[in-house]
């Protein structure tokens, strides 16, 4: 019998954060793959679409919320309490809105609390960030927050609040210099110019687009100094 070549299984996750050459990239890719033996499974946040949707073999699965009793089962679990006073669970209920992952940061929050009646977070970034600030200070703990920083930003994109997403990022800046490594850098200031062109402020944009070039070239940036 003729031997059948192995099926694949490729999966990407959170395509929200992908950068154009990578989408391109993929994009080439499926192209290719009609009645080829394999699985690429792909996620990503409401407001990104792939850019391959359209072809015929593609399918699109909308993950809902949780119920509320499935969300109580998941906390319950998360906390390993039988029973939990009503207010408590409904409270924490209503913050994690049925996404299972933040039910469980926010079960692992409020344990680290050992306390039921300490402030529950109001975001999953709030629960990380507190996270974070417990641990000691150190550069790895300034690059940790400067990552979720930026994620938090792109999700402040998605919902239009492009100003908050700039406070988000200025909040951090001093952290930069700390961590001194020119990707987050470079990340860091490529998305604040976007976000100022967004608002509709060109001279910043440009001179958030100028300061990754600018502290990857110390001489460069001396002569910037030496004129202005």
């Amino acid at each position: 019998m003729p031997r059948h070549p192995r099926a694949v299984f490729a999966r990407l996750e959170d395509l929200q954060w992908i950068d154009k050459p990578s989408e391109e990239f993929f994009e080439t890719l499926i192209a290719d793959l009609a009645g080829a033996r394999v699985l690429l499974v792909a996620t990503y946040r409401p407001g990104y679409r792939a850019p391959w949707m359209d072809r015929s073999y593609a399918t699109q699965i909308t993950l809902r919320p949780l119920s509320a009793a499935d969300s109580l089962a998941v906390l319950s679990s998360a906390m390993d309490i039988a029973d939990m006073p009503q207010s408590f669970s409904s409270a924490v209920l209503s913050r994690a809105e049925g996404n299972p992952f933040f039910l469980e940061e926010l079960a692992r929050a409020i344990l680290d609390h050992d306390s039921m009646d300490r402030l529950i977070p109001d975001s999953i970034q709030g629960v990380i960030m507190a996270h974070l600030h417990r641990c000691p200070d150190t550069v790895e703990r300034d690059r940790r927050i400067l990552d979720v920083a930026l994620r938090h930003a792109h999700s402040l994109y998605f919902l239009g609040r492009f100003r908050e997403s700039v406070n988000l990022l200025l909040q951090h800046e001093s952290r930069l210099a700390r961590v001194d490594d020119a990707t987050i850098s470079g990340r860091y200031f490529s998305w604040l110019g976007h976000m100022y062109a967004r608002l509709g402020d060109p001279n910043a944009a440009a001179q958030s687009a100028e300061r990754p070039r600018d502290e990857s070239n110390p001489e460069r940036l001396q002569i910037r100094v030496e004129v202005s």
